[in-house]
């Protein structure tokens, strides 16, 4: 009997050029395990080679396939997704009355609270006479005291660390709260 030789598939260098690609693109999809590594007895079977390429061209195109095994596309879908939350949130917001432009309310606050100061400052002149009738003190006297407590007041609201700050730290800590 005569010794046929056994037909075996083509080398690495055959299958890379068979798929257009180079001999270290074809070494990356063996590494990768897109393709399966052959003995060099073996070959590769540039079928399997073709179809296991085009699978994972189509993993790609799909955004599931690439080194990262698509936790790239993955990471940017939650981005998105969450940008998109975040933005149907504000919408909501919006709709229901709950959110004010800070520039806005900041004018209207500082209008508000000038001519709030405006009436507590005049507060002091207006009641002195009146109460002069159920005191010793001179109207004069009278006018001081008032006038001081009135400072303070003011004092207090514009401070920092006042009362606004703090209505501010409530309601950051209210919405970091668990719910």
């Amino acid at each position: 009997m005569s010794k046929s030789k056994i037909k075996r598939g083509a080398s690495a260098a055959a299958a890379a050029a068979h798929i257009n690609l180079s001999g270290v693109s074809f070494a990356r999809l063996l590494n990768l395990g897109v393709i399966v590594r052959q003995a060099r007895e073996v070959g590769y079977d540039l079928r399997v080679v073709r179809l296991a390429r085009l699978n994972q061209l189509e993993a790609l195109a799909a955004g599931r396939g690439g080194e990262d095994g698509g936790a790239a596309l993955s990471v940017q879908r939650a981005k998105l997704a969450a940008a998109q939350a975040s933005r149907a949130e504000f919408q909501n917001m919006q709709d229901q009355g709950q959110y004010v432009e800070l520039s806005l309310m900041k004018r209207m606050l500082v209008s508000s609270f000038l001519v709030m100061r405006e009436i507590a400052l005049g507060t002091a002149g207006k009641i002195s006479d009146s109460l002069q009738a159920f005191t010793p003190l001179d109207r004069a006297e009278i006018y001081k005291v008032i006038h001081g407590e009135i400072i303070v007041m003011l004092e207090s609201l514009s401070d920092p660390n006042g009362l606004a700050a703090q209505a501010a730290d409530k309601a950051l800590m209210s919405k970091k709260a668990p719910r």
